[in-house]
């Protein structure tokens, strides 16, 4: 997206690169880019109801009158009658005439609902968006009721063994150097008669790996080491150096905590703060930070409250279980346990299987090889979890130490609390058994003392807590299917079991004991926490073991996805028939054998991608390069991509280049300022939000305090997902109030003074060494005598305007504008 016009600031040398102006170009973008929003939409109301009311006699297998309506384009096409559709026009619509019975009456066998009308007028009135329409795809034929696994369905690519192919040893002259993953690249590329790019420079490479691997920019002298070494290994020593640096795992955890929707609030309209959410984020970045195996972090997050070795890290992990949605003021409090079980199978699903299981809930699947029955028995792993709070005894569900919390406890903590407690109440006995004084003053001084005591008793041992999951005994309750997803009208019972389609043995479920319990275990029996069912460590286990065949395709897939933009699976959240296929099938099975071989190291892993010809490439495009025709969309990678970074980066960046980046990790976190009209905007205005300092809110993004129902203006308008679901893609939008924010808001214009205070130190600088420090800082590199003349010219129109401003307001607007060039925002 580089963009076409600099009037803005009368920089004409500069006009390509200036992001305010997507104000001129917004409209230019692709023509099937679809928000968050619509393709949510359009998931979960219109492809449904396409493929229940419509496929049976209007899709691919079956089309009465020439109509289909599997495709958009298919539908704009129309049947006998016309286009079925005019985008944005519901009412001069052939389809919504049809279904409204108005000429045609369809379905003929029965009406739809005023729902399902009003959710196709809706689709309509948006334009019909529709996931894919550029590459012509279609929705495929529902599935029949009274699902049945095939043999088809067992042999589907992403429920085979995972095995490791044979790297191909084809000669090329392209990479004579080259990896296993340039091994499997070049397969694909030679069979389709391409070649790859050219490499990467180094001032690219550098800074492409700073963004990957840490979310902050090089800095100026940074980049001309790693161009002065000469060294082969520069690069190599580099990413090793990267990986091990603290800001990787910030980096890495906001990933993860997109694709498990983690926000320190519960959302709808009380939207209260879950205490000690927090520590779950933190137990992510350390976990990145530590390369954990990733099989152990999926156990501990699923059952660290049920290993052989528990440990406050695997109790603080189960948090996961609490960092959803959650209604604290439901209609119906059954009802809404059961939703919130359902977020969890879903989030599991689709985290760590890659599939939507939670299409499941009130049907069978539609489309892939997944019965109702099955979502139940997944359920039912989960269904000794307590709930938030106690049916009976609260007006409205709070959070109840007793089901959410666990208390983070030593052993050596356990016994200065036992000493303490014992001092306690021999103060205690000895006040009351002794003979209280008669003077009215000594008498009240007594009591007061007394009263302390017994407050010090009842507060109980000073342990830090941890929102946690809980159950209710090693007994759960029964799991019966509910049939349309409705707990009232439940149908047979079901045990915890695995998806019948990969064919695995029932569960092994053994309750930890004694005999394999830790100390911390034994800590948290003798403090009052229930013994556990094992059933999520049974759960845990199938979906860590090497032998599941989506775990590590689907984590190696997520890997790939962030260096490249692309997942080799487009869709990482969806390995089912509605996604997309593997473009490289080899290469993704290779990269999944590598992380099992290698302890589930995801280093090890960001190790073979980074230092792959593959990933070097540059993302230039020539005009006359056959590639750009044969593959537009560059699935055979041919090139790099190139990528705009996420708002967390830009404000990161933002910050690191002013020198005011504070680099202080964890805890409960900060509040950004917000304007009045933003606090405003909350559903119970003026609470909910706190007062950070202005060293607090120079922190990094990823501790922002995350409330759903508020969010910062800056990262929503560059594309921060509402943290209600799973996100794998976050969205690449260009919308006019980017570039109002960058150059508008508070935050931007503040970075741009701290900015000119440096870019003037000394305060004699000439303007020519100025416009060179404020690249060097900036952009990590010196201007170009093109950029030189342009901005030298800026800042003498600024001199002689009347009254002109002053030198320090006129370097502050120079910083501004490049901070908004495009080249600060995308990665080559």
């Amino acid at each position: 997206p580089r963009l076409t016009n600099g009037v803005f600031f009368h920089c004409r040398a500069m006009k390509r690169y200036l992001l305010p102006l997507i104000l001129l170009t917004c409209q230019l973008g692709a023509a099937d880019e679809i928000s968050v929003t619509q393709r949510r939409f359009f998931e979960e109301h219109v492809r449904p109801l396409l493929a229940d009311r419509c496929f049976r006699c209007h899709s691919e297998k079956k089309h009465e009158s020439n109509l289909r309506l599997d495709g958009r384009h298919t539908i704009l096409a129309g049947g006998d009658s016309g286009p079925a559709i005019v985008p944005g026009k519901p009412d001069e619509s052939l389809l919504l005439d049809a279904v409204r019975y108005r000429s045609l009456e369809m379905p003929p066998d029965r009406r739809l609902s005023q729902k399902e009308v009003d959710i196709l007028a809706r689709w309509v009135e948006m334009g019909a968006p529709w996931p894919g329409a550029a590459r012509g795809e279609t929705i495929p034929v529902p599935r029949s009721h009274g699902l049945k696994i095939t043999d088809a369905d067992r042999s589907y690519w992403a429920f085979q063994p995972i095995r490791r192919p044979q790297v191909p040893n084809d000669p090329s002259t392209d990479w004579d150097d080259h990896s296993p993953v340039d091994a499997f690249v070049l397969r694909k590329l030679q069979a389709n008669q391409l070649a790859p790019a050219n490499p990467a420079s180094r001032r690219v490479l550098i800074r492409r790996l700073y963004f990957d691997l840490i979310g902050i920019p090089p800095s100026y002298d940074e980049v001309e080491r790693f161009v002065a070494d000469p060294s082969p290994d520069a690069l190599a020593q580099l990413v090793n150096d990267l990986l091990e640096r603290p800001q990787y795992g910030e980096r890495w955890g906001r990933h993860w905590l997109d694709i498990v929707r983690f926000a320190q609030t519960n959302g709808y309209e009380r939207d209260a703060e879950k205490p000690e959410a927090w520590r779950y984020r933190d137990y992510i970045i350390r976990s990145f930070n530590d390369d954990k195996p990733f099989d152990q972090f999926i156990r501990e997050q699923l059952a660290g409250d049920e290993l052989d070795e528990v440990t406050h890290d695997s109790i603080i992990a189960t948090g996961y279980y609490r960092i959803g949605v959650w209604d604290d003021e439901p209609d119906d409090k059954q009802a809404a346990i059961y939703d919130n079980l359902g977020d969890v199978v879903r989030t599991t699903g689709e985290t760590f299987l890659g599939l939507t299981i939670g299409c499941a809930r009130c049907h069978d699947h539609k489309f892939d090889p997944i019965p109702q029955a099955d979502y139940y028995r997944l359920l039912a792993f989960m269904r000794g979890i307590a709930p938030y709070g106690k049916d009976k005894s609260l007006t409205h569900w709070e959070l109840n130490p007793d089901t959410v919390f666990t208390p983070l406890v030593t052993a050596a903590g356990l016994t200065a609390w036992e000493k303490t407690k014992a001092d306690l109440e021999q103060q205690i006995k000895t006040l009351r058994e002794g003979s209280p004084p008669t003077a009215p003053e000594l008498k009240e001084a007594h009591e007061k003392q007394l009263a302390e005591l017994e407050k010090k008793l009842q507060a109980g041992p000073p342990w830090e807590r941890a929102l946690s999951v809980r159950e209710r005994g090693a007994q759960p309750p029964e799991t019966r299917i509910h049939i349309r997803g409705n707990y009232l009208t439940p149908g047979a019972a079901v045990e915890p079991g695995f998806l019948t389609v990969t064919g695995d043995a029932p569960p092994q479920i053994t309750p930890p004991t004694e005999t394999d319990s830790t100390a911390l275990r034994r800590l948290l029996r003798d403090g009052g926490v229930q013994p556990t069912s094992g059933r999520r460590r049974a759960l845990a286990t199938w979906i860590a073991s090497p032998q599941n065949p989506l775990t590590a395709r689907v984590l190696v897939n997520r890997l790939w996805h962030y260096h490249f933009g692309r997942g080799i699976v487009a869709t990482p959240n969806d390995f089912g028939s509605t996604g997309q296929a593997p473009t490289h099938p080899q290469l993704l099975d290779w990269l999944a054998a590598e992380l099992i071989d290698n302890d589930w190291s995801l280093k090890h892993l960001h190790r073979a991608i980074l230092l792959s010809n593959t990933w070097q490439q540059t993302s230039a495009i020539s005009r006359d390069n056959q590639a750009l025709t044969l593959d537009p969309d560059n699935r055979l990678l041919w090139r790099q991509n190139l990528r705009r970074v996420e708002s967390e980066v830009i404000r990161d960046a933002m910050l690191a280049v002013s020198g005011q980046l504070n680099l202080q990790p964890g805890g409960r976190g900060f509040f950004p300022a917000l304007s009045a009209e933003v606090l405003t905007t909350q559903s119970r205005a003026g609470t909910g939000w706190g007062k950070s300092d202005a060293q607090q809110r120079s922190r990094r993004s990823i501790y922002i305090f995350s409330k759903r129902t508020l969010g910062v203006p800056l990262m929503e308008a560059f594309d921060t997902p509402v943290p209600d679901r799973s996100e794998p893609n976050r969205q690449t939008t260009t919308i006019a109030p980017q570039a109002l924010i960058l150059l508008n808001s508070q935050f931007v214009n503040d970075r741009a003074a701290a900015l000119a205070k440096l870019l003037l130190e000394p305060s004699d600088r000439t303007d020519t060494a100025v416009i060179q420090t404020a690249f060097q800082k900036i952009l990590a590199r010196d201007a170009t005598p093109e950029e030189q003349q342009a901005l030298a010219a800026f800042l003498q129109r600024r001199a002689a305007e009347s009254p002109p401003p002053s030198r320090n307001a006129a370097i502050q607007q120079l910083a501004l504008l490049i901070l908004n060039l495009n080249e600060f925002v995308y990665v080559d």
